[in-house]
C-alpha cells in the first residue's frame, strides 16, 4: 500500500550573513499578537491559486506539498516536494492535472513546473518581498499536513538579503505539506513561497522571496518553456531541467529536507 511521507523541513539556508533587518529581540514573543486574520472572502481568493502537489516516488509511495499558479500553464514550489519523483500530479477543486516537465532553480529550492490546463483565472497578484516591512502582517496558504487548505496569519520578523531579494522570517505558523505554499501580503500578493522551518524552543518560519520565482520566470521563458527537451531516461517521470545559479554554496537541501 501506498505511504505518504511527512517532509520535515530542516534550513536551506547553509552559510547567512546577520539579517538586513530584525525585529527587536524582545518582540519576537509578541509577534504573532500583531497578526491580522484573513477573511474568509481573501482565503477562498487566495485558495484558487494555491494547489496542492503529489508526487509519486520513485522508491514507492507519494508525497505531497503545496504549489502557487504564478502564470497560465505554471505553477512554481519547492524542488525538494518533487525531488525522486516519476510522476507530478497538481490538484485543484476535486481536478487532477498531470505536470508535463519542470525547471529547477535547485540553488533556490524552487521548481517552476510545466501544468497544461490551468488557466489564467488562477495566476496569483505578484508582489515585491523587498518592499515588505517589520512587523507587517502577512499570510501563509498551504496543505499543511497534507490536508485541507490551512492559512496561518503572522507577520514579518525579519529579512535577511540573499542573492539580491530578502529571505522573509515570519510568524505564520507551517509544517509538512506546506512545502511550496505562498506567502501573501494583506493586499493577497504573492511575496514568497513557503520554503523552510527552524526548530526549537521558538520555531523560524522562512520564505523563498517572490522575485527568485520572476527569476525563473523569466529565465523559462528566455530558453522557451514552451518547448523543452525530455532529458528522462525512457521518458518517464517529469523533466528536470536545472538552471544554473548563482550562489551554491548559500542553499541547500539535503536528503532530510
Amino acid at each position: 500500500m501506498n505511504t505518504v511521507s511527512r517532509w520535515s523541513t530542516r534550513p536551506a539556508i547553509r552559510a547567512a550573513s546577520e539579517p538586513r533587518h530584525a525585529a527587536p529581540r524582545g518582540a519576537l514573543l509578541g509577534a504573532p499578537a500583531a497578526a491580522q486574520a484573513l477573511g474568509r472572502e481573501d482565503f477562498i481568493a487566495l485558495g484558487g491559486s494555491v494547489l496542492k502537489i503529489e508526487v509519486l516516488r520513485r522508491q514507492g509511495g507519494y508525497s505531497l506539498g503545496s504549489g502557487v499558479v504564478v502564470a497560465p500553464g505554471r505553477v512554481v514550489t519547492n524542488c525538494h516536494v518533487t525531488r525522486d519523483g516519476v510522476g507530478i500530479e497538481v490538484l485543484r477543486h476535486g481536478q487532477r492535472w498531470p505536470v508535463a516537465a519542470q525547471q529547477a532553480d535547485l540553488h533556490h529550492d524552487l521548481c517552476l513546473l510545466q501544468v497544461p490546463g490551468i488557466g489564467a483565472d488562477a495566476v496569483a497578484r505578484i508582489g515585491r518581498a523587498a518592499g515588505l516591512q517589520l512587523a507587517q502582517p502577512v499570510h501563509a496558504v498551504g496543505f499543511t499536513g497534507g490536508l485541507g487548505l490551512q492559512a496561518s496569519d503572522g507577520s514579518v520578523v525579519a529579512l535577511h538579503r540573499v542573492d539580491g531579494a530578502p529571505v522573509i522570517r515570519s510568524s505564520n505558523w507551517f509544517t509538512s505539506g506546506a512545502s511550496g505554499g505562498g506567502l501573501f501580503d494583506a493586499q493577497r500578493r504573492l511575496v514568497g513561497i513557503l520554503t523552510f522551518r527552524l526548530r526549537g524552543g521558538a520555531a523560524h518560519y522562512y520564505a523563498a522571496p517572490v522575485e527568485w520565482v520572476q527569476a525563473l520566470l523569466d529565465r523559462a521563458g528566455a530558453e522557451g518553456a514552451g518547448a523543452m527537451p525530455d532529458p528522462r531516461p525512457h521518458g518517464r517521470g517529469p523533466a528536470l531541467l536545472p538552471f544554473p545559479g548563482p550562489r551554491a554554496d548559500l542553499l541547500r537541501c539535503d536528503r532530510s529536507c
